[in-house]
């Protein structure tokens, strides 16, 4: 289970927030998963209609290699030299 995309989706569809979402109960959780099963959220109607696919993933860094930069925890930026500005 991807529960990013399970967050995405009950705030998306619901307008809840993450707080909200983290509160709800697993069992709460499957119920709105059946009802959507039977009645999908307009968004994925219209998604399917559109024929609309997900993008590809980036390639782009992700916040782990830009971590990585900075193992202190501070990025420093400077001159060839090492001395910043």
């Amino acid at each position: 289970m991807n529960w990013a995309d399970l967050y995405a989706l009950v705030a998306t569809s619901c307008g809840y927030t993450w707080a909200e979402i983290d509160a709800m109960s697993l069992s709460a959780l499957r119920e709105l998963l059946a009802y959507w099963s039977r009645h999908p959220p307009a968004h994925l109607i219209l998604a399917g209609v559109f024929r609309v696919t997900p993008k590809p993933k980036s390639t782009r860094a992700g916040f782990a290699d830009l971590a990585a930069l900075a193992p202190s925890g501070v990025l420093s930026v400077g001159t060839a030299s090492g001395s910043s500005r």
